[in-house]
């Protein structure tokens, strides 16, 4: 067990872009908003079907419960709604 309060990474798959190490979950909200941040206002892509939209919006839910006392849990929520209204849901 960790003496520190350092969540375990959140997933190998995304790393770090200095260190390459893996993304603490307390540190990934931070990361994937900061993202969001240098790609923001580049206009939205269509990128989804409404289906597909459901599905990554129903996803992104579950996460939110699995996390909801975290940052990453709120984001979750909030990509989720963010994606439910563009659809008019």
């Amino acid at each position: 067990m960790k003496s520190d309060n350092t969540a375990p990474p959140v997933t190998a798959s995304i790393r770090d872009y200095s260190s390459g190490q893996p993304i603490p979950r307390n540190e990934y909200e931070i990361f994937l908003r900061n993202w969001m941040d240098r790609a923001g206002g580049k206009g939205q892509l269509p990128l989804l079907d409404a289906g597909e939209a459901h599905v990554v919006a129903a996803l992104l839910d579950e996460l939110a419960g699995e996390y909801k006392d975290e940052p990453l849990g709120r984001l979750a929520r909030e990509m989720a709604v963010r994606i439910n209204d563009r659809m008019g849901i």
